[in-house]
């Protein structure tokens, strides 16, 4: 066992001394989790939990769903993770544990709904600075760097997520998911040395019956899932730019099963070169804690010597011992644990939610200093920003969620409404083309609007009900059996008044249906994201912003007004600023920016998506409460209403 494992079982065995006769379930699937259980078999250790995991049998133990873990009469749930997400499992589990009087609890046997109540605010890393690191850098000769998670960074909550990837492009192709077979190789042989990939793949052939052609098309899989979700760490490439300038020699030692050559590869691609060699323990055959440190002075031949890394273990312990100084950098997804913002983790399921968690702390925490003075409260600087991290989530989960809920028979069209449906069918596009049209029927840009489809209905003899009919007419709807129609959060008032002028049944997809106290608009067939029937009696984010969410939907263009005879397009008044159309713009653009990479990433619709109250739980934090938000002109964001006038909604989206 590596040292971090002992301490935990040594912990474990001596803090819940007390609970050794009682039924307990291990929250956990990492390292120290297994340890508990191999070096633990005189505990009554009913299985493991991990949301993402169920099901599934890891050391001889299953991973129980809750109702599973309630049948077995388990008292207490002991979570095996790191601390700072401690309260994240514990939101997660928290009604359930309550619900059915189970304990949960850390390795000390604190209880974790103790421990909620009590959280501290500040964390030593707020005050770790870049001036810092240079400072430090300037009075060493030999610079090191660990690569993953200092330098690189990958765009999942965790490293084995890339394998959850590869599952979805090999998904019954093989005789165990690949994730799986993957893990239970490399873990196989880190009992016998440190493998390099091409080991671990040999073995994935051996154990499995796989040719090697088979392994060598996996192989080729995996590392292109890791190019897929791998970026830069920006200030960090900037300081090794620093180290060149002051003409320092910088070295990247890594505990990896990637040899030099793939990491060599994957640096360069990113930018990153002029260091003067790659220390890897697959090669080297030993780990940064067993000599690997040693090697690098040896190789470097300095007089003093700085590791800068994000592992306590591996990047400062393992190099203060070598008499090599070191200096911690936290992980994106660390700091993210850390942060006003961490509640997010809480609502991780499966691969989907993995990415879009690990996107959004990659761009929002790709600094590692982004926390410095912060008191936990990230920046927000530019619209582009705003757009990625704040609104592609909701799209994308809207859109994947979308093609679930679509009748699969008979021809269909999609109605995307002026102006809501602008941004959401460019995303759809986007989706669509990636994902290779799976459950995308066709459709439209839709022109449409209260005032229009009012008028229209009320007078079809009339000169605008005439000339709407005949823009009605050109669609060809007829043509299609099935006809969609896209709105953002409705009564239903646009799509009644289209039934009654086109005499056939739509269906509507909208982010939510209120109830109106109208029965025609009532009984309307709707599919809605959110499932409240009332703004008014719900607390999500959404609501308290909704109006600010149908300025960013919108088109460049004004308020549909309705058809001339020549079948041209009248718009209202554009009462909008220069600024807030071009800062609309960059918002999109951030917007189409995340859904280009989310679907790139993920490959096909992952299905499983995180629940509704993921991406509201992230529209929270477009508050002053949980980021800097500093962006010129989206304060003072209108609304410009055809119907019900302009008013201001920036402030209600600061607040």
């Amino acid at each position: 066992m590596l040292k971090e494992q002992e301490k935990t079982v040594q912990i474990f065995r001596k803090c819940l001394e007390g609970r050794k006769q009682e039924k307990l379930v291990i929250y956990g699937t990492g390292m120290n989790a297994e340890a508990v259980v191999r070096h633990c078999p005189d505990y009554r250790i009913e299985g493991l939990m991990d949301a993402a995991k169920t099901g599934e049998v890891l050391w001889g133990m299953r991973v129980l769903s809750c109702e599973e873990t309630v049948r077995a009469g388990v008292g207490c749930v002991v979570v095996v993770a790191r601390p700072a997400v401690h309260t994240i499992i514990y939101k997660r589990i928290k009604k359930w544990s309550e619900e059915n009087g189970i304990t949960v609890c850390d390795i000390y046997g604190n209880n974790l709904a103790d421990k909620e109540r009590q959280e501290v605010q500040d964390f030593p890393y707020f005050h770790v600075s870049c001036k810092q690191l240079l400072k430090e850098i300037d009075a060493h000769e030999i610079i090191s760097f660990d690569i993953f998670d200092t330098v690189l960074m990958r765009r999942v909550c965790e490293p084995a997520d890339v394998f959850s990837l590869v599952d979805q492009d090999t998904e019954g192709s093989l005789p165990l998911p690949f994730s799986e077979m993957r893990k239970l190789a490399e873990q196989e042989l880190l009992r016998e040395c440190e493998p390099d990939i091409y080991q671990i793949y040999t073995r994935i052939g051996e154990k499995y019956g796989l040719s090697r052609e088979t392994c060598t098309a996996l192989m080729e899989r995996e590392l292109q899932k890791e190019r897929e979700v791998l970026i830069v760490r920006d200030k960090m490439k900037e300081c090794m730019a620093y180290c060149k300038t002051q003409g320092k020699q910088f070295y990247f030692v890594s505990d990896m099963y990637l040899p030099s050559e793939i990491l060599g590869r994957f640096l360069e691609e990113l930018g990153i070169t002029g260091y003067a060699g790659i220390l890897v323990s697959c090669e080297h055959h030993m780990t940064k804690s067993r000599g690997l440190f040693r090697i690098l002075k040896e190789k470097a031949g300095g007089k003093s010597y700085l590791h800068i890394g994000d592992h306590a273990d591996a990047d400062y312990r393992a190099a203060m011992e070598n008499g090599i100084d070191a200096f911690l950098v936290m992980p994106a997804i660390r700091m993210l644990e850390i942060s006003v913002c961490k509640d997010v983790l809480a609502y991780r399921s499966g691969v989907g939610s993995s990415v879009m968690a690990g996107m959004f702390a990659a761009k929002l925490l790709n600094n590692p200093f982004a926390l410095y003075e912060s008191e936990g409260k990230p920046a927000v600087r530019n619209a582009r920003d705003f757009g990625f991290l704040f609104i592609g989530p909701l799209l994308v989960s809207f859109l994947s969620w979308m093609p679930g809920v679509l009748e699969r028979d008979g021809r269909g069209i999609i109605l995307f409404s002026a102006r809501d449906g602008w941004l959401v069918r460019q995303a759809y596009h986007i989706l669509k083309t990636q994902w290779r049209g799976a459950g995308f029927p066709e459709d439209i840009y839709f022109l449409i609007s209260r005032r229009a489809v009012l008028r229209a209905a009320a007078e079809p003899e009339g000169p605008a009900g005439m000339a709407y009919r005949k823009y009605l007419e050109s669609l060809k709807l007829d043509d299609y059996e099935k006809v969609y129609f896209f709105d953002f959060m409705s009564r239903g008032t646009c799509q009644a008044e289209l039934e009654t002028i086109l005499e056939r049944k739509v269906t509507g997809l909208y982010f939510q249906k209120s109830a109106s106290g109208d029965a025609k608009k009532d009984a309307l067939k709707v599919h809605a994201y959110f499932k409240e029937d009332s703004a008014q009696g719900s607390d999500r984010r959404i609501f308290a912003i909704c109006d600010f969410l149908e300025c960013v939907f919108s088109s460049y263009w004004p308020s549909f007004k309705g058809m001339d005879a020549e079948g041209n397009a009248l718009y209202e008044k554009e009462t909008r600023s220069a600024g807030q159309l071009a800062c609309l713009k960059e918002i999109h653009g951030g917007v189409l920016e995340y859904c280009a990479c989310f679907s790139k990433i993920v490959g096909k619709n992952p299905g499983v998506m995180p629940p509704p109250g993921f991406c509201d739980e992230i529209l929270k934090y477009t508050g002053r409460d949980f980021t800097q938000t500093d962006i010129p002109g989206l304060e003072t964001f209108m609304l410009d209403d055809g119907l019900y006038g302009n008013r201001n909604v920036g402030m209600d989206l600061l607040a």
